[in-house]
């Protein structure tokens, strides 16, 4: 497959919600209790404040947020203000007018939008506040750090695993992610890469599930009743599509191989049983723990890269147990 050229670090740092009320046109802020943290010294000086956004409650990002809580948690004299988009960038931006009147030091965000999202880092830039972009790329260059994977990259390792395993000929349906989402963006583009060199491979459907694995269910379902047989194979942007897509196929006893992306642990469970054919690891743990101690250096007047980027990597049944072991 092509090689997509990406800049990544290995941790040369350290590997380091509450109600939501409002209306669509005037979101209140999710959050506002900050995360404990492991309690200060009386003497020491003011906590770290961090304010963390993550774009909405989908299992990879369910992963995210936990693993930062717990890596916060675990720290001394930190406090973070933890905040859910729900999907919604005027959401999102709420929150982050909510973490910049809290006066915090750092925002840690994972963008709803990749065009919307670069209001948001500009009015925290303006404040005074640096952000750290984390998982999702937004469309700005006023982030003082990002920490996540190349999603091109994602998106081609998939594509060559299934264009191989069909002989580089047949037809396949896709699984989109959340529209105008740097992560659907650029698996997308990693995906049309790899078609590019296979004229015989066609795409029958390419649709947005939303990263929803009821709403790919019932993509999955429609598409068997259009298509019938002639669905060779199934290539979703993340694992709980993939899921979904497979849920019904099982249901409605077909057999064709279905790959997903993130190796949440249903969908690590899910290869190892031989169901779903494969996946593509995104490391949670080491962008979450990254995040934090970018965050605190920059919050600390220390000095950090533009970029970190670390790797994806092809899960099949064949090492699964090895990715389960370090999820």
């Amino acid at each position: 497959m092509r090689k997509t050229s990406i800049v990544w670090t290995i941790m040369s740092l350290l590997l380091l919600p509450a109600c939501f009320g409002g209306t669509a046109n005037n979101p209140l802020p999710t959050g506002g209790t900050p995360v404990a943290s492991v309690a200060a010294n009386p003497d020491e000086a003011r906590p770290i404040r961090l304010g963390f956004t993550v774009l909405g409650s989908f299992e990879f990002t369910d992963m995210i947020k936990d693993k930062l809580e717990a890596e916060v948690a675990s720290r001394k004299n930190i406090e973070l203000y933890s905040y859910e988009g729900h999907a919604n960038a005027e959401q999102q931006l709420a929150d982050v007018k909510d973490m910049i009147a809290k006066d915090v030091d750092v925002i840690i965000l994972n963008p709803v939008n990749a065009a919307k999202s670069d209001v948001a880092v500009k009015m925290a830039v303006d404040a005074g506040i640096p952000v750290v972009g984390i998982n999702t790329i937004p469309d700005t260059d006023l982030l003082t750090t990002y920490v996540g994977s190349n999603d091109i990259q994602a998106g081609e390792i998939q594509m060559q695993f299934i264009a191989e395993s069909l002989g580089g000929e047949g037809n396949i349906v896709i699984l989109r992610g959340l529209a105008e989402q740097s992560s659907q963006i650029q698996r997308a583009r990693g995906i049309l890469n790899v078609l590019d060199k296979y004229p015989n491979i066609h795409v029958l459907e390419d649709v947005s599930a939303k990263w929803s694995r009821n709403e790919a269910y019932e993509l999955m379902k429609d598409w068997h009743e259009k298509y019938g047989d002639k669905i060779d194979a199934v290539v979703s942007h993340n694992d709980g599509m993939a899921l979904g897509a497979l849920d019904y196929l099982k249901e409605a006893g077909i057999r064709i191989p279905v790959i997903g992306v993130d190796a949440i642990p249903d969908a690590l469970l899910s290869v190892k049983d031989g169901q779903l054919t494969a996946t593509v690891f995104q490391d949670a743990i080491g962008q979450a723990k990254m995040a934090v101690n970018l965050a605190i250096n920059i919050a600390q007047n220390g000095q950090v890269a533009k970029s970190y980027f670390i790797p994806y990597r092809l899960v099949t049944q064949e090492n699964v147990d090895y990715f389960t072991a370090i999820r």
